[in-house]
């Protein structure tokens, strides 16, 4: 059997006990929280989603990544997926997908090193703390902290380059969602940034996971 269909293998138990954890009980919080009825098919799709998105990056990263980082790359989709379905329905980026992907980070370090990975995080954290500080000058709750701690992640995971480029397309999509949300005549006031942010993510993440960025 390939090598890479081995390390699939056996991390997909790994990649479901992930799943439930991020899926389970805490919805009902969110739910709560937010005002929102909780839905159980949403869930259900959620879940779905969630695993779907992870073992998909494990069967694509684990043919040309070693097994750690192939973990790290399903481990940091699988929660990103979670995320945007939880920013798109309840506005909340839940810290058990926040941590899901900090713990990704440690485990892909041998990849991202030390360094990049302190840079990328401090880097994401500080440049949403000055947007939400500007915000507030103006009178204006421009992000919640989820996106500052889901940035701080993502960026010990994808060093300071990539959290850049991850920020810039994030608000690109944000621009574009508030513009179809406008011609649509829909509410277009509250954007789901951590959604939008996750998306970009975790494309990153795989490309870099295979090889297609550095």
């Amino acid at each position: 059997m390939p090598a890479g269909l081995t390390v699939t293998a056996l991390d997909l138990p790994a990649l479901v006990l992930l799943t439930l954890l991020l899926e389970g009980a805490p919805q009902r919080l969110y739910a709560a929280a937010s005002g929102a009825r909780a839905d159980l098919s949403w869930r259900i799709l959620s879940g779905l989603a969630a695993f779907a998105a992870g073992a998909g990056a494990l069967a694509l990263a684990s043919a040309s990544a070693p097994n750690l980082a192939a973990l790290a790359g399903a481990m940091a989709a699988c929660a990103c997926a979670a995320i945007v379905f939880s920013d798109v329905r309840y506005f909340l980026i839940p810290d058990l997908c926040t941590a899901a992907i900090l713990a990704a980070a440690i485990l892909d370090l041998p990849t991202t090193g030390l360094v990049r990975a302190a840079l990328g995080a401090a880097v994401g954290a500080l440049m949403l703390l000055v947007v939400i500080w500007i915000g507030r000058l103006r009178g204006v709750e421009a992000m919640g902290f989820g996106d500052v701690k889901l940035t701080f992640a993502l960026g010990a995971l994808l060093g300071p380059q990539l959290t850049l480029w991850a920020l810039c397309g994030s608000s690109l999509l944000g621009l574009a969602w508030a513009l179809i949300a406008f011609a649509a005549r829909r509410r277009f006031d509250v954007v789901p940034f951590g959604a939008l942010l996750a998306s970009v993510g975790a494309a990153l993440v795989l490309a870099r996971t295979i090889g297609l960025l550095a």
